[in-house]
């Protein structure tokens, strides 16, 4: 009897879902990856990129750009001492800058291509955290929705291949499953920016800046939205780094802690509201 109700159980199942049960598990991610959001995405990010490397080495360094290349030739000594001075602004990007130009020169290009790199990758955090915003990037924090489930109804587990990128495309994969207009909106400004492409081909802080604050966007609203440990634990290590890429991030920080007081009130005051509204339940019902 079993065997003839398994082909029952099966055609109940999406052809999608059951054409990827034919694939090993290291090739999901990818195969998740080719949804057409992600190649949107993907194409955004790679336009962001070309515009700012495009003509990256027209100009020579201006004055700005010449004190970041004289901190590059500062002894590592003196560029670690300023992590933990308080009156250095930004001290964590002339460390990584100093060990970019250490192994590929310090060159007008050289210098210039991590600003242009940061100010790409800020495209696809914006776009998650727009996601966020939206209230469509918990899918997987919402039981089994926009996931495949099993015959019994069950969300499959999460597929965990070696490689971090293909473990956060796993992840985030329902995230990609279908297009946020908002999301592909919030991409193109950044992406279209002529501030973030200007700050993207300058050897300054500020393209960094904006990935670094992008990312505590992202995580913020994914860490009040879930309010799981993990996230919170993330979103603080971020910030604390955040305050080496530059100090005026201690305001992202101070922003941050303040959504969550007011979170946290919400929540009291639901929780005072079912409580009262329990015993007016109880009451009436004596």
């Amino acid at each position: 009897m079993a065997d003839n109700r398994q082909p029952i159980r099966q055609s109940h199942a999406p052809a999608s879902h059951a054409s990827n049960k034919n694939l090993p598990e290291w090739a999901l991610p990818a195969a998740r990856f080719l949804a057409p959001t992600s190649v949107i995405l993907v194409g955004i990010f790679a336009t962001a990129l070309t515009l700012r490397l495009y003509n990256l080495d027209a100009q020579s360094l201006w004055l700005d750009e010449g004190s970041t290349w004289q901190f590059t030739q500062q002894p590592w000594r003196v560029l670690l001492r300023d992590l933990f001075d308080p009156t250095a602004a930004y001290p964590l990007y002339h460390v990584l800058l100093k060990a970019w130009v250490t192994l590929v020169g310090d060159s007008e290009i050289a210098l210039r291509l991590p600003s242009a790199f940061a100010g790409a990758l800020a495209v696809p955090v914006v776009y998650l955290a727009a996601l966020e915003a939206e209230g469509t990037g918990g899918h997987r924090d919402r039981g089994t929705q926009g996931r495949p489930t099993t015959n019994a109804g069950h969300a499959e587990p999460d597929v965990s291949p070696s490689s971090f990128v293909l473990r956060l495309l796993s992840r985030l994969s329902p995230q990609f499953a279908v297009p946020s207009l908002y999301g592909i909106g919030a991409a193109l400004l950044i992406a279209f920016s002529p501030f973030t492409i200007w700050y993207g081909q300058e050897a300054k802080v500020y393209s960094l800046l904006l990935l670094s604050a992008a990312l505590i966007t992202w995580l913020a609203l994914r860490a009040l939205r879930s309010n799981t440990r993990r996230d919170w634990l993330l979103l603080g290590t971020l910030i604390v780094v955040s305050l080496f890429v530059h100090r005026l991030s201690a305001l992202l920080g101070l922003a941050v802690g303040w959504a969550w007081v007011i979170q946290a009130a919400g929540g009291r005051r639901q929780a005072a509201g079912e409580h009262a509204g329990t015993g007016a339940g109880e009451l009436a019902g004596t």
